[in-house]
């Protein structure tokens, strides 16, 4: 395995962990705002650490490189837009 399937594979690997962590607080959590906060990782992390393993597999320059890298973009800079309307309406609905 050469030093660049590694970094792969530890990229990978750090995107699942950190998927499994998310879920593990969304199922543990016991209000929609409380469980928000863990979807953020979810959302924003995962997404940049595929796309990055993407990118260093199949080269920055190729098209598949350079659309992980786009779509990690988007994702990382529309995540924290989407979670705050989605808190806001959560508190919205919340009943008193």
């Amino acid at each position: 395995m050469s030093a660049r399937e590694a970094v792969i594979a530890a990229l990978l690997l750090l995107a699942v962990v950190t998927v499994a962590l998310s879920c593990t607080g969304v199922l543990v959590m016991r209000t929609p705002l409380q469980r928000l906060h863990y979807l953020g990782p979810l959302a924003m992390v995962a997404p940049v650490l595929i796309g990055i393993a993407v990118a260093l597999a199949h080269g920055v320059y190729a098209g598949a490189g350079l659309k992980a890298l786009f779509i990690a973009l988007v994702l990382a800079a529309f995540a924290p837009v989407l979670s705050h309307q989605t808190g806001q309406l959560a508190d919205a609905r919340r009943e008193p």
